[in-house]
């Protein structure tokens, strides 16, 4: 754990988001929540965390605003923060994701 750090601000945009968030990532879920929980101090639910093995991330992200439990908060935003741009290229390639605000950060594969 100790070789791991996360990006300036990143641990705080997710300890203080008003919203719900979810994790959607290539590493493996355990190590993801792990990460989280020990380095920030933050607890989110293992089901809100897609890790390896869940599919691609464009296959996630449709099968998250089709969630029943989104239902019920039509209407708001959706993000989607990603250090590849190759996948958010995947992800403008699909007109069920249009409703997605994409971001590229400037860390991970950006640096």
């Amino acid at each position: 754990m100790g070789a791991n750090r996360f990006y300036p601000g990143t641990a705080d945009a997710l300890r203080f988001a008003s919203s719900k968030v979810y994790i959607v990532t290539t590493k493996q879920s355990r190590f993801a929540y792990a990460l989280l929980k020990e380095l920030a101090g933050i607890t989110l639910p293992p089901e809100r965390i897609y890790g390896l093995g869940t599919g691609p991330k464009v296959e996630v992200l449709k099968k998250l605003q089709k969630m029943p439990e989104h239902q019920e908060h039509q209407g708001l935003t959706l993000h989607f923060v990603e250090d590849r741009l190759a996948t958010l290229k995947n992800v403008i390639k699909e007109p069920e994701l249009d409703n997605w605000n994409l971001y590229l950060v400037n860390w991970g594969f950006n640096t």
